[in-house]
């Protein structure tokens, strides 16, 4: 499998991404009224953190690829190695919100790390059923990976 699909979950994203840019403008405007420089400097320092977690929110995502998948968070990228992975379910995710969620989870053949857990749940694209989408992100995530799977 040479090529790679990515999986965006673009509405919490660009929500996410319009709040985090907010709070940019709005300090990024104290910072031209504010007078005094101690003060000036921490609100530009806020404006420039916030705007780099902007582009990070834009950043998230999930990659099917040829060695493994990656997940690309704020904070953090994971990557998992296909000889890892044992196989891929779509499960009702562990945490319910106000509405039930699925999501898709991996069962590893061994932990990433020391003591890690063997199950891991794809909460970047974590999905509500709908009966007017086709299918939902974390199926067509789950169907990747499965043929991804097969294709090895």
């Amino acid at each position: 499998m040479g090529n790679r699909r990515t999986f965006r979950p673009w509405l919490w994203n660009l929500l996410l991404a319009a709040i985090t840019a907010m709070f940019t403008a709005v300090l990024a405007g104290i910072v031209v009224v504010e007078a005094a420089p101690v003060a000036k400097a921490v609100y530009a320092l806020l404006a420039v953190g916030f705007a780099v977690l902007t582009v990070r929110v834009l950043g998230r995502r999930v990659v099917v690829g040829p060695d493994g998948i990656a997940l690309h968070d704020l904070g953090r990228t994971l990557r998992i190695p296909w000889d890892t992975i044992a196989d891929v379910s779509y499960q009702q995710a562990g945490e319910r919100l106000v509405w039930p969620t699925w999501a898709p989870v991996l069962r590893l053949h061994r932990p990433l790390r020391d003591g890690g857990p063997t199950q891991l749940e794809l909460e970047l694209v974590r999905s509500v059923p709908s009966r007017t989408q086709r299918r939902t992100l974390a199926e067509r995530t789950v169907t990747a990976i499965r043929q991804a799977l097969a294709a090895r």
